[in-house]
């Protein structure tokens, strides 16, 4: 039984408590010579005296002699030997066996910690009670120093930036404060009542779930597992979260160790966040694309100038001859017609190469065939490659590639560029850039191969480099290598220079296929309905609304809308419709803000709501299309083209209002 330091009965100076005598063990002859050999301090007191004390009790309490210790009083050791002001002497004398801690003063005025017990016994044939006494001066300073250092440690961590996380089995345990702001909770209870799986599908962003949990499991099974704990750790980069108190994206790494936490296994989660690392990435990526749109723009306003040249002058021509009366003849207007045709066709070929090059959806990973996006590139820099040298295709057929059309398109079209800008116009005739596609193994590799003046050996080593170019000033600002190294190597891939010193340049570009779960399969097969749909298209530009009316007239019942105000107008007031063809960017209300509306107060008009794109996006209209996953039509189109999109979602909508009874 454990009593408070130096707390129990007053000073006295007669011990009046006597035992029965059967009861108590009884030290002969030998105790004394026994107990002098000891190394922990005892004592016998006796009528309140002691009447033995030991060589290592005198030597505790920095007497001489342990002769000096014997006879002295209860009260005057007391005096003696406990602490200044101390309010109660231990119980010593108190009956039965107690123990406890209590501290002691030496002759010479220094303090130790004394760990003691008293019991009952027999002293030379009379009742007695013996004291053994343990210095654990030096224990207690350690278990001291222990608590304050853990105390201070809780401390750190506590005010710490870097957010921090203690798990047990599958509950948090622990939480700092830097970690519940970053992911949004107001108060640690939230995050320690679901289970870890619970807060990762709530947080972690469906794209990185799956290898969150590959690269844990090791942790989790150490966790459960038996036998003696191994320290183990991993580490998991660009981990994307979404905070739970607005929703925004979040870039992480993820550092995970296990450790032992109150005598039980726990996994330790540290958080660094790479937010603004990843912006800075994307003003890096930015700066260079814009750098290569200012490099094509007179390339690129001229393959537009020239088919835009014989798709005005023979409008003009038509409608010149239709001003003065005349009857064109049908083969004339024909061929008029199909020169604007074909004239136009070129400017959506280009102006579709720029979108893709441009798109803001970055971060979207999927299946990507790059055949089709390396046709784009080539178009956005045939005008660097036409009166430079020849281009030469060599695909092969390909599986996709695990990437996003916009990261890889500035990639190829660097790469482009740079093989046009190596080679000598002089030399037209005999330069050629080399575009192949093959499969190596699992992997996609992409060469753009040039026979222009290579790289000099000595700087092959820097081509990676950020800001290191060969290029005249003005030519180029040294990012272009630098951002496809860092954007093909996200999307787990490599890229390889090799330049034989003057044979041109060869760069490799592989990237990992896209598994056959990534492929995108086709929308269910549902018999298309005779019945006339109803459609609602709103555009804020008359032409292009009144194009679609006219487009989808044949087949539908048609109302237009001007605005999206116009268009909420219209759908409060009770109209009904099978799709509504609306507009992304329009003034007073975006296409985004009129579907968000619509989910609140018509959710079964929203859940029919298509939109149409001309291609710039804000990044608010952008974050909103990436989280409602709605389908997006995108300008210029054809009427066969719009005809095929809008039956193919009023075909899928007809698909989903059936599953249920399907099911049933």
């Amino acid at each position: 039984m454990s009593r408070p330091a130096l707390a129990g009965t007053p000073v006295c100076s007669d011990f009046d408590y006597h035992p029965p005598m059967a009861s108590l063990p009884n030290l002969g002859a030998g105790f004394r010579a026994l107990a002098e050999q000891a190394a922990e301090p005892m004592a016998v007191w006796q009528d309140g005296r002691i009447v033995f004390a030991n060589a290592a009790l005198a030597k505790g309490l920095g007497h001489a002699t342990a002769a000096s210790l014997e006879g002295i009083s209860f009260g005057a050791f007391i005096e003696t030997h406990a602490r200044a002001g101390e309010a109660a002497p231990p119980p010593w004398l108190t009956e039965g066996t107690l123990e406890g801690e209590t501290r002691l003063r030496r002759l010479d005025g220094a303090q130790r910690i004394m760990s003691w017990r008293t019991s009952p016994l027999l002293f030379e044939g009379a009742a007695a009670r013996a004291l053994f006494l343990r210095d654990v001066t030096d224990e207690v300073g350690a278990r001291e120093a222990q608590r304050r250092s853990e105390e201070n440690f809780r401390a750190i961590i506590e005010r710490s930036p870097l957010a921090v996380c203690v798990s047990q089995g599958d509950h948090v345990v622990y939480v700092n404060r830097a970690l519940l702001e970053y992911l949004g909770y107001d108060t640690e209870s939230g995050m320690r009542g679901p289970t870890l799986a619970e807060l990762s599908d709530e947080l972690i962003d469906p794209i990185d779930r799956p290898r969150m949990r590959n690269t844990f499991r090791a942790l989790f099974e150490a966790l459960a597992g038996p036998g003696p704990l191994a320290t183990r750790a991993v580490r998991t980069d660009d981990v994307r979260l979404r905070s739970r108190a607005d929703g925004a994206l979040r870039f992480c790494d993820i550092h995970g160790i296990v450790i032992s936490h109150d005598g039980k296994p726990a996994l330790v989660t540290f958080l660094h966040d790479q937010t603004e690392r990843h912006a800075n990435a994307d003003r890096i990526r930015l700066a260079d694309r814009m750098s290569s749109l200012g490099t094509l723009a007179a390339g690129i306003a001229h393959e537009i100038n020239n088919p835009l040249t014989y798709v005005m002058g023979n409008v003009e021509l038509v409608a010149e001859r239709a001003a003065a009366g005349e009857v064109p003849d049908g083969a004339g207007i024909t061929a008029q017609l199909d020169a604007v045709r074909t004239g136009l066709e070129r400017i959506r070929k280009t102006v579709r190469a720029l979108k893709t090059f441009s798109r803001g959806d970055e971060e979207t990973l999927g299946a990507v065939d790059v055949v089709p996006v390396l046709d784009s590139c080539i178009d956005i820099a045939e005008s660097q490659l036409r009166h430079r040298g020849r281009i030469v295709r060599e695909y092969a057929s390909v599986p996709k590639v695990v990437g996003n059309d916009a990261r890889l398109a500035q990639v190829f079209l660097n790469l482009l560029v740079n093989a046009a800008q190596a080679l000598d116009e002089s030399r037209a005739a005999q330069n050629r850039v080399v575009v192949r596609v093959a499969v190596e193994g699992a992997r996609v590799t992409v060469e753009v191969l040039d026979n222009g003046c290579g790289i000099a050996p000595e700087h092959l080593p820097q081509v990676f480099d950020p800001f290191f170019t060969t290029k005249p000033v003005g030519v180029g600002t040294g990012l272009g290598l630098f951002v496809c190294h860092g954007i093909v190597e996200a999307l787990g891939g490599e890229i390889v220079v090799d330049s034989p010193s003057g044979r041109g340049t060869s760069v490799r570009v592989r990237l990992p296929t896209a598994s056959p779960g990534a492929e995108t399969a086709p929308p269910p097969s549902v018999a298309t309905s005779a019945r006339r749909a109803r459609i609602l298209v709103v555009d804020d530009e008359p032409m292009v609304r009144q194009l679609a009316r006219t487009i989808l007239a044949r087949d539908s019942h048609v109302d237009v809308a001007s605005n999206g105000v116009e268009a909420l107008d219209r759908l409060r007031a009770s109209e009904s419709y099978d799709l509504v063809l609306c507009d992304l960017m329009m003034p007073e209300m975006s296409g985004a803000e009129l579907c968000r509306l619509l989910e609140l107060e018509r959710p079964d008009l929203a859940r029919r709501v298509v939109f149409m794109s001309g291609g710039a996006v804000s990044d608010s209209l952008d974050s909103y299309l990436e989280q409602s996953a709605r389908p997006r039509f995108d300008k210029p189109f054809t009427p066969s083209e719009l005809r095929a999109f809008v039956r193919r979602q009023l075909d899928e909508l007809d698909a989903r209002a059936l599953a249920p009874h399907a099911l049933g």
